[in-house]
């Protein structure tokens, strides 16, 4: 394989793994549904007292769905009586009425509750004309929810190497310049040791995500201040490590926000990336021959 480098182009990657519809797809096999809690749910009736409601609530549900019989009529902060003394008025006069806010579908994708899930803390998820369950932020450290993380942040990677490679060469000629000293030394002792193993595709697939931030930054690819832009990727970079290091990435409310956040940085940066390589691939691509009645012309 040494030296097949030099046919690599993001030709060699499929266009939807460049971008936000390959992803749209993966995440669409990952419904909020996989995540939620389903009914019956720990709830309380518009009549009980507050005081009642944090007697019952042990376990400190943040937020409790609102009954009458069997239909929801909204949800209840319960938070605020955690470590105060709650009110002895009924929940009528504490609880937010439902609203279209409140509501996803269960086929709707993790990710869509995800990158909001920081604003809207808890929905209530419809299935077919009722309420099946309810999603909340803390739902975020299940499984499904690092795989819905970790398909973005590989796509994110898979964009910031065809970004680079496309604009600047795939074999290093025009980005070993922007890594420091010593990542040069260690990709060279990679590239050595892929060679001898008969393993060497091109320089850049050898790049870590950092060096791909980095020439990112430093070659000015994607238009956003070079301060922000390494800041958003080091935010993403660190997910990914808690991703795919198992870690607790949402262990608690402040983590769970952060996470929020990151996603839709990662949206961005991606949706960015992809429009820079689209635009670079159509100015840069021949024109096609077509087939005339006089034979093959442009």
């Amino acid at each position: 394989m040494s030296g097949a480098g030099e046919s690599y182009t993001s030709g060699n990657i499929p266009p939807d793994d460049r971008g936000l519809e390959g992803l749209q797809v993966v995440h669409a096999g990952l419904p909020v549904e996989m995540i939620m809690t389903p009914r019956p749910f720990f709830s309380c009736r518009l009549d009980e007292t507050c005081r009642g409601v944090k007697e019952r609530n042990a376990e400190r549900y943040s937020f409790l769905p609102v009954m009458n019989g069997e239909r929801v009529l909204g949800l209840l902060d319960a938070r605020p009586f955690f470590d105060a003394a709650a009110p002895d008025v009924t929940v009528e006069k504490h609880y937010h009425p439902l609203s279209e806010q409140m509501l996803i579908g269960a086929d709707a994708s993790i990710w869509q509750f995800l990158r909001t899930a920081d604003q809207v803390e808890t929905r209530l998820v419809v299935k077919g004309h009722s309420v099946a369950g309810l999603v909340t932020l803390s739902d975020l450290h299940k499984l499904p929810v690092r795989t819905a993380l970790f398909a973005a942040l590989t796509n994110l990677e898979v964009c910031m190497t065809t970004l680079i490679g496309e604009r600047l060469s795939y074999d290093g000629a025009n980005w070993l310049e922007h890594l420091a000293a010593k990542r040069r030394d260690l990709l060279a002792s990679q590239e050595k040791r892929a060679r001898a193993n008969d393993e060497f595709i091109n320089r850049l697939l050898l790049t870590q995500f950092c060096d791909k931030r980095e020439i990112i930054a430093k070659a000015s690819l994607v238009d956003l201040p070079p301060d922000q832009l390494r800041q958003d990727l080091k935010e993403a970079e660190r997910l990914r490590n808690y991703v795919a290091h198992s870690n607790d990435f949402a262990q608690d409310d402040l983590m769970a926000h952060e996470v929020c956040k990151t996603a839709r940085s990662i949206e961005g940066l991606i949706m960015l990336m992809q429009r820079k390589i689209a635009f670079h691939i159509g100015k840069n691509s021949k024109p096609l021959l077509h087939q005339g009645k006089r034979g093959i012309a442009q």
